[in-house]
């Protein structure tokens, strides 16, 4: 009887244990509410981040725009002052060197200039304003139709008012070359009258320095037919000399107290 009622006592406690070993084994319960909100806030933070990054981004890149349309500007200035700057020196390369000078007489520049010439050869005149004389030679006979050539009654004018210019000392030449807008032939030598202007304005400056004149003093500009004289095309025709009379040196009064001035 004895084993009989160990063996009943003993089944509560066998189950017991058996159940409370199920228990111990089962998994925690999941705390899905933590998880839900730890994702969300790293959602929130990692947006966040990444549009204070592009915002960052776009800050820099409208710095740098900003830095590099001030840069251009800048070199744009310089640019046109350094454009500025050749085109003075080149100016003054064909002016005299005296800092300060006393311009001769236009008039007497222009007396000895027009007596040189014939009266159909063309006319000079003294421009006040710009403090210089224009000689303008229009003569239809001065070149060779369409072509840059001088004739001989063009060499003839030229050598006289080249005689003329030395008789008044040294002086600046800026010569203008001008042609009207007839239509050049097809099969000629110059594709334009830029082309043919240019061309006739160095002629006239080779002729001048054969006739003896500095050619450190001698500047060719050619107009092609933009700037015509008048309806007349035989006036448009024509070569503009611009004399610029060479300042006289200043007096030995003058050179003393600049001089000490310094």
């Amino acid at each position: 009887m004895e084993p009989a009622l160990q063996l009943r006592s003993g089944m509560p406690h066998d189950v017991g244990d058996r159940t409370a070993l199920v228990d111990s084994t089962r998994a925690p319960p999941r705390r899905r509410g933590g998880v839900g909100w730890a994702l969300f806030a790293i959602t929130l933070i990692g947006g966040g981040l990444g549009g204070w990054i592009l915002w960052e981004r776009g800050r820099l890149a409208a710095s740098e725009a900003d830095d590099a349309r001030l840069q251009l500007d800048d070199a744009t200035a310089r640019a046109a002052a350094a454009e500025g700057q050749v085109m003075a020196m080149t100016a003054d390369a064909l002016r005299p060197d005296a800092p300060a000078a006393v311009a001769p007489d236009l008039a007497k520049v222009s007396e000895t200039i027009y007596a040189s010439l014939d009266r159909s050869a063309g006319e000079v005149r003294i421009d006040e304003a710009a403090h210089h004389v224009v000689v303008t030679l229009d003569d239809p006979d001065l070149f060779r139709t369409d072509d840059a050539d001088l004739t001989r009654r063009g060499q003839a004018v030229i050598d006289a008012f080249a005689a003329g210019v030395l008789k008044t000392g040294d002086q600046t030449l800026w010569i203008h070359g001008h042609v009207d807008d007839a239509p050049l032939p097809d099969d000629g030598t110059f594709e334009s009258a830029w082309e043919l202007s240019s061309a006739r304005a160095l002629t006239v400056l080779h002729r001048l320095a054969l006739d003896g004149l500095d050619t450190r003093r001698l500047a060719a500009v050619a107009f092609g037919a933009e700037r015509p004289a008048g309806a007349d095309r035989a006036k448009n025709r024509r070569i503009e000399i611009i004399v610029e009379p060479l300042a006289a040196p200043p007096p030995a009064s003058a050179r003393t107290s600049s001089a000490r001035s310094r």
